[in-house]
């Protein structure tokens, strides 16, 4: 029987995911960061659990909140169809939908969600078949029934 890992906020894999996420969308909706979202995210989860507060806001006004008001300043067009149409942004919604699940004990494979983008943006429609299988199909009803087979307490 598999055991499952209890939520914690104190995860530092859920603060990661949670900072990507927000600084993928940025990315998305055109902000120029200095760096990728996922190094400027590990970057501030890392100093935040060693140096503390103070470190991670000089970290945030340099590599977030600068760029931001750049952005702002260029008074920038920003639609939907852009955000929509880049598959980094797909990458980091599906990289947090799958750390979700592996919080709540489903074993999703690690890249699966970049396997999933990638598949539907080259349209291999059997390769993304064959990904949501093996990859999240099989591990969600494993959970379950791991979890139905578990003694009622």
């Amino acid at each position: 029987m598999a055991t499952q890992k209890a939520f914690s906020l104190a995860s530092r894999n859920l603060w990661f995911q949670v900072t990507l996420l927000i600084l993928g969308i940025i990315a998305g909706i055109g902000v120029k960061l200095p760096g990728d979202p996922a190094a400027i995210a590990e970057n501030l989860v890392n100093t935040l659990s060693t140096s503390g507060v103070y470190a991670v806001i000089g970290i945030a006004v340099v590599s977030i909140i600068g760029p931001i008001y750049n952005f702002i300043q260029t008074k920038p067009k920003v639609t939907f169809a852009s955000f929509a149409g880049d598959p980094n942004n797909w990458v980091y919604i599906g990289t947090f939908a799958a750390s979700m699940l592996i919080l709540a004990g489903i074993g999703i494979p690690a890249g699966t969600a970049e396997q999933v983008v990638n598949a539907v943006f080259v349209k291999d429609w059997a390769g993304l078949a064959a990904i949501f299988v093996g990859s999240v199909l099989t591990p969600l009803v494993r959970f379950f029934i791991d979890k139905s087979n578990q003694p009622k307490v």
